[in-house]
């Protein structure tokens, strides 16, 4: 089941299930680019999910994490995931 996480003073659902669920800031860097951002844990966490859902060929996990994360973080979407 996933939760609901209070976020900039709103309330984003996440897509999937993610290890830590708090929203300390931690730096991400893009493995082909090598360009960062900082993002909280929580939507690190989206983005570890992705990255294991691409190596498991699991299409429909990506597809919806994605969608996730264009939604509450455009702008580290496009550094990481674009």
């Amino acid at each position: 089941m996933t939760e609901t996480i209070q976020y900039n003073n709103k309330k984003i659902k996440l897509p999937c299930d993610v290890l830590y669920n708090d929203c300390e800031m931690v730096e991400e860097t893009n493995p082909y680019s090598g360009e960062g951002c900082k993002l909280p844990r929580f939507a690190r966490g989206v983005y570890i999910k992705i990255k294991n859902a691409e190596i498991e060929e699991d299409y429909k996990t990506v597809q919806k994490c994605i969608s996730w994360f264009q939604k509450h973080f455009t702008k580290e979407y496009f550094i990481l995931l674009d």
